[in-house]
């Protein structure tokens, strides 16, 4: 029997989880048939569909019901300028919507799952490998920036691989401010995960470009080392790591790895947004 209702789940930063489920209506059954679901994360659930016009898969967000209507107008609006953004390195975005009263995005679907499913299953990556997943991100990042978009979440769970490894930057940051305003699963004002939040982020600074290359460099920390440099216990611990506590060093961390790549997440990962930069992996080919 083909799908007429989804569920949809949201689980905050604090663990509390919210609930919805969601008729679909005529008109998006005729356009789509669900699949299977994905996957769950902090705004909403993720499906896998069928285009029935164009036999592609597609896979389609429903996030949670908004407290405030303004909310889902103001998320509509800025995903429509998402939908316009097309790099080889940034998910393509298809359509944002409301289906009934739920923000909706309809993107491309990947088959090589997520970055942080990859660590999972190897640990940590080669030199060479990691440093070209870093380069088609900050190309990806780079795409967005152009366009006056600052992702604002990026950590290895919201990069995406295609079929041939090639990596894609997805669930932009307007998702994660829906699901932050939806949910207050954090402390006012914040915006990220903490673990990948940049040192202005979790003063509730305004986030920027350097914000981006911030997280991009614990990302790359991540990828060459296996582990994350500012573990910790509690959330007030994460954050004071991230406002103060330089990063272990690589070259101690990981004998033997470029010692480019360490500059490069060096140089990425400095605590004043002036001394951040990522220059030094965008010459390389990715």
């Amino acid at each position: 029997m083909e799908t007429t209702q989804v569920s949809i789940t949201a689980t905050g930063a604090d663990g509390e989880a919210r609930f919805d489920v969601l008729s679909l209506p005529p008109e998006f059954l005729g356009r789509f048939r669900i699949v299977r679901q994905l996957g769950s994360g902090a705004c909403g659930t993720v499906y896998l569909a069928e285009e029935r016009a164009a036999g592609g898969a597609v896979a389609i967000k429903f996030l949670i019901r908004p407290e405030r209507i303004e909310h889902l107008k103001r998320f509509v609006a800025e995903g429509q300028i998402l939908s316009r953004v097309r790099h080889p390195n940034v998910l393509a975005v298809r359509e944002v919507c409301e289906v009934g009263d739920h923000p909706c995005i309809v993107a491309e679907y990947l088959e090589g799952g997520s970055l942080r499913e990859r660590l999972r299953r190897v640990g940590r990556l080669p030199p060479a490998e990691a440093a070209r997943v870093a380069v088609q991100c900050l190309s990806g990042l780079q795409a967005l920036h152009d366009q006056g978009i600052v992702h604002r979440d990026v950590k290895p769970e919201n990069i995406l691989m295609n079929a041939a490894g090639v990596a894609k930057i997805a669930d932009l940051g307007i998702a994660k401010e829906y699901g932050l305003m939806a949910s207050r699963s954090l402390p006012e004002g914040l915006i990220g995960t903490p673990l990948y939040m940049s040192p202005e982020q979790t003063r509730a600074d305004p986030a920027g470009v350097p914000s981006d290359v911030y997280a991009m460099g614990l990302v790359l920390y991540e990828m060459l080392s296996g582990s994350h440099p500012f573990q910790a216990q509690t959330l007030g611990q994460i954050l004071e790591k991230q406002r103060k506590v330089p990063a272990p060093d690589l070259l101690t961390v990981v004998p033997g790895i470029p010692g480019a790549l360490a500059v490069a997440v060096n140089a990425s990962l400095a605590k004043a947004v002036h001394r951040r930069r990522p220059a030094s992996l965008r010459g390389r080919p990715p």
